[in-house]
């Protein structure tokens, strides 16, 4: 049992150390998941701004013919 104790003490003396890495790996993966959602909520309104601009590209592609036609008429 004596030879127990002094490894039991040591591995109590890490304890500290290792609860502020945890509290230092917590702090990062917040920071991380901040960026990971600043970066998708930037990317959703380039996705939206893309879709507008399809979609108007699309209906301009079926206005400009027919204004074509009845032009030429």
């Amino acid at each position: 049992m004596k030879g127990r104790t002094p490894h039991i003490e040591h591995q109590a003396n890490h304890f500290p150390d290792v609860r502020n890495e945890m509290i230092a790996i917590r702090g990062d993966m917040h920071g991380l998941e901040r960026r990971i959602i600043d970066k998708i909520d930037e990317n959703r309104d380039k996705a939206s701004e893309n879709q507008k601009w399809i979609i108007g590209l699309l209906i301009l592609s079926i206005l400009i013919p027919l204004l074509i036609a009845l032009v030429t008429k």
